[in-house]
């Protein structure tokens, strides 16, 4: 009897760090998830981004809107943190999404062959393609 208590004690103990590990790898798998960073586009009325090389480029066309803003939201959130107004690199690209109400203002960036779009505060998010050349191949 002594023998069984002993075993339900370390299975116990077993058990508990099982819980405790699925549990960790739930949370790190927060990771990768699908950036929500533009909730309704039905407001925006214009995209501006200013590309790498200082060029400003418009975007008024609903349907390039809607495929840049799948593109921004097809993003993934990293488990870096945004924790200043600009991003800390030495070249980046500024988007302005503007509608009646509001601006907001998101940036991109290459670093380390790896395309990032970074929301000031909320957080950063690697994006599958490079934006700048995005921006550069639907110029109206």
């Amino acid at each position: 009897m002594k023998f069984f208590f002993k075993v339900m004690k370390n299975s116990n103990i077993f058990f508990l760090f099982a819980f405790m590990f699925v549990s960790c790898f739930l949370i790190g798998c927060e990771d990768g998830k699908k950036a929500n960073i533009i909730q309704d586009t039905s407001d925006i009325q214009e995209i501006s981004a200013t590309l790498y090389n200082e060029k400003e480029i418009k975007v008024t066309n609903i349907e390039k809107i809607k495929d840049l803003v799948v593109i921004i939201n097809g993003a993934t959130l990293t488990k870096k943190q945004s924790t200043q107004d600009i991003p800390n690199v030495d070249k980046y690209g500024k988007i302005k999404l503007m509608t009646k109400e509001d601006n907001e203002t998101l940036y991109y960036y290459e670093k380390k062959g790896k395309y990032y779009i970074e929301e000031p505060y909320i957080g950063i998010y690697q994006c599958k393609q490079n934006l700048n050349d995005y921006f550069e191949s639907i110029v109206e």
